[in-house]
């Protein structure tokens, strides 16, 4: 009997510590539940908060209904989106914006989503590392 007890032990610890992980990531978010979060408008947290002509670097992405429209110092470009969620992972596809295709376009990793923040990641091509954007939710 001693034996299972410690089989079980053992069996939750490792599920504690794949929860509890250093890596943070969204776990059991539906489609609906993620596309309600992630509707309306965010605000980039741009580092640097400044272009290199010294203007201040301006970002809002607006999920809605399945289109994406970013409006990037004054211009907008618009495009779609579409979420995929597992167990352990979710994922907004984006498709179709023309300008700065790299920036904006890609399979983003939802890193953190709720009422305030967003926070996404990509590794575009999987040499030039992770690129990550915080959001903060506008009005």
């Amino acid at each position: 009997m001693k034996k299972y007890n410690w089989l079980y032990l053992l069996s939750f610890s490792c599920v504690l510590i794949f929860f509890t992980a250093c890596d943070k990531e969204e776990y059991f978010k539906s489609q609906s539940g993620t596309e309600k979060e992630l509707k309306g408008n965010w605000n980039l947290i741009a580092i640097p908060k400044y272009n290199a002509d010294g203007s201040l670097h301006l970002e809002n992405w607006t999920f809605k209904d399945g289109t994406v429209s970013v409006e990037r110092n004054g211009n907008t470009f618009a495009g779609t989106y579409s979420i995929k969620t597992s167990l352990t992972k979710v994922i907004i596809k984006v498709e179709g914006i023309t300008a700065d295709p790299i920036h904006f376009n890609g399979e983003w990793q939802v890193v953190k989503l709720n009422s305030k923040f967003l926070i996404i990641a990509n590794d575009h091509d999987g040499s030039t590392g992770l690129t990550e954007l915080e959001f903060q939710k506008g009005n």
